[in-house]
C-alpha cells in the first residue's frame, strides 16, 4: 500500500476510534451529556428486549455497560493502530470485524424499533473500509517483507 493508502487508513481509524470512543461514554457515564445519556438508559430498556438479554441472566444497564465499554474499547484500539500492532498485529483486523458484527447488530435493533438505522450503517460503512485498508496493508506489508516469498533472486543479491 502507498503511503497515501496508509496515512489514510491511520486517519480514518482515528476519526471512527472516536466516533465509537464518544458512543461508548455517552453510554456508560453521564459527565459527556446526562441528555442523551438518559436517552440512552430509556432505549436500552427496549434494546433489552429485542436481545432477549433476559435469557443470559442480564439486564438492560449492563448491556448498556457492556456495549458501551467494547465501543470505548474498540475506539481507542482503531485509533491507535501502532500501539495495537505491537501488542496483537490482528488486533488492525479484528477490532474493525467486530465494529462491523456490532453495527449489524444496531442496524437490526434500529429496524425492530422503526427507527431509520442511518448512523449505524455510516459508522458501520466506515469499519468496512478501515477493515479494507487494513488488509490491503497487511498483505501489502507482508509480502514486500525482507525474506517473503514475493521477494525475487536479484532483490537477495542486492541485499
Amino acid at each position: 500500500m502507498t503511503t497515501v493508502g496508509v496515512i489514510f487508513a491511520r486517519a480514518l481509524g482515528l476519526f471512527v476510534g472516536a466516533i465509537f470512543v464518544m458512543a461508548g461514554l455517552v453510554k456508560v457515564t453521564d459527565k459527556l451529556d446526562p441528555g442523551t445519556h438518559e436517552m440512552m438508559i430509556k432505549g436500552f430498556e427496549t434494546y433489552a428486549e429485542i436481545w432477549n438479554v433476559e435469557k443470559l441472566g442480564r439486564n438492560a444497564d449492563e448491556f448498556r455497560m457492556a456495549l458501551g465499554s467494547f465501543e470505548v474499547v474498540s475506539g481507542v484500539l482503531m485509533a491507535l493502530p501502532a500501539i495495537v500492532a505491537l501488542l496483537w498485529p490482528l488486533c488492525i483486523i479484528v477490532v474493525p470485524l467486530l465494529i462491523v458484527l456490532l453495527m449489524a447488530g444496531a442496524t437490526y435493533t434500529h429496524v425492530m424499533i422503526s427507527d431509520p438505522p442511518i448512523a449505524p450503517l455510516v459508522c458501520g460503512a466506515l469499519a468496512i473500509v478501515l477493515l479494507a485498508l487494513n488488509i490491503v496493508n497487511a498483505v501489502t506489508h507482508a509480502t514486500s517483507a525482507p525474506g517473503s516469498s514475493a521477494e525475487t533472486d536479484e532483490d537477495k543479491k542486492d541485499n
